[in-house]
């Protein structure tokens, strides 16, 4: 999936990390990642999110907000390989019941 894939969808992708700004860059150049990541150096985002673990770093979770600002759903369980479809195809489908 491309983040074009979702632009389609009227959809945006954004992550979140609590790494410093040049480690973040150095993981979305290694794993080619084609959505920006936010620098949550002070951990106010994952805190308020409750997805920051005891040792600093944030559990990888999905939130799917609805253009209401609604979540819709949320993934707490992430392959990392399939998750992009997976999310695709939930997108497509609210999308799709709401016509």
């Amino acid at each position: 999936m491309k983040q074009k894939d979702f632009a389609e969808l009227n959809t945006v992708v954004v992550g979140a990390s609590t790494d410093v700004l040049d480690d973040q860059n150095k993981f979305t150049a290694k794993e080619t990642l084609n959505f920006p990541l936010l620098a949550d150096t002070t951990q106010e985002l994952t805190k308020a999110c409750g997805i920051l673990r005891p040792n600093g770093f944030a559990n990888r979770v999905t939130f799917v907000v609805d253009p209401k600002g609604k979540i819709a759903k949320i993934y707490d369980k992430v392959d990392v390989k399939k998750h992009p479809e997976e999310v695709y195809a939930f997108i497509k489908k609210s999308l799709d019941e709401k016509k």
